[in-house]
């Protein structure tokens, strides 16, 4: 299984920690994994321009992003590649952070814009995907709005319906206990790669 992460956390923060230890568990099972560090590259990704409006050359005639010199424009192929999706996003107010939004905008807005002219190809079959959560305070109770825009913004268009409830990992304490300390959830990041095994090949719908 090839699966891409795409990652929202700083390099040594909570989220990538549980980052690590799924990619361990996906190396100990065999399967390869992409790891795109959102801020290696915040500067370089350019917001969408909602240009679907001019009807003409955006995404609504196309279905593709008329957007193509940027750090999102060079990772496309590999996301368009993966058998598996994997969101990884610190909570920011109960909502991903900046980034992993603008990553969504740019990656939804051509499926949903050439959905409504019938010019994005089917997705294939046999994908999946899931998510990452990490925060604290009043980020940790608030994360259903977070799971709504990676269920809408990047699992729709990259796998449709397929999954059960998202396979997922979640430390929400993590202003009183960095993920690090968090046992459970260090060893559900570990094991998210069985639980996403177990689901592929599953006929489901999102719930």
């Amino acid at each position: 299984m090839k699966i891409f992460i795409i990652n929202g956390g700083s390099y040594n923060g909570n989220t990538s920690h549980l980052v690590n230890a799924f990619v361990e568990g996906c190396v100990a099972s065999g399967h390869g994994t992409t790891v795109w560090t959102l801020r290696d590259d915040e500067t370089r990704i350019k917001v969408c321009r909602d240009c679907e409006l001019c009807r003409e050359k955006g995404c609504y005639k196309t279905g593709k992003c008329r957007i193509q010199n940027d750090a999102f424009f060079e990772r496309l192929p590999k996301i368009q590649e993966a058998d598996c999706l994997i969101i990884a996003s610190p909570l920011r107010f109960g909502a991903l952070v900046p980034a992993v939004l603008t990553v969504r905008d740019r990656f939804a807005q051509p499926y949903y814009t050439g959905l409504d002219k019938g010019s994005v190809p089917p997705v294939p079959a046999g994908r999946i995907g899931g998510y990452i959560l990490t925060g604290g305070g009043s980020s940790g109770p608030g994360f259903d709005r977070a799971v709504y825009e990676i269920k809408t913004g990047f699992m729709r268009p990259f796998c449709v319906d397929r999954g059960l409830s998202l396979p997922s990992v979640m430390s929400l304490a993590t202003d009183t206990v960095p993920a690090k300390d968090d046992a459970l959830a260090t060893e559900e990041a570990r094991n998210l790669i069985s639980v996403l095994e177990a689901v592929q090949g599953l006929p489901r719908h999102f719930s």
